[in-house]
């Protein structure tokens, strides 16, 4: 059973590396880095993204999106608002 487990992790982790993304955007003289990684939820295979502001640490996450643009532009958009709510932006 191990070896099967084993398995399915080394599959998503190359899947990840093919389907995956990350990158950076300036937004008000502010960097904001994201990623996104693919994964299967229920049997249906979606996306999460990770978006940070670098100068205040601030980071959200996005969770099941059909696409990796989806859950980039989410994640950023998430962000964007969180730094606005505390007063950043």
């Amino acid at each position: 059973m191990s070896g099967t487990i084993d398995t399915i992790i080394t599959i998503n982790d190359l899947i990840n590396k093919l389907t995956g993304d990350a990158g950076e955007v300036s937004f008000h003289n502010r960097t904001i880095r994201y990623e996104v990684k693919g994964r299967l939820h229920k049997l249906k295979w979606v996306y999460d993204g990770t978006a940070w502001d670098l100068e205040s640490g601030t980071s959200v996450k996005a969770r099941h999106y059909q696409s990796q643009q989806g859950a980039k532009e989410h994640a950023v958009r998430q962000l964007i608002d969180e730094l606005k709510k505390k007063g950043i932006l």
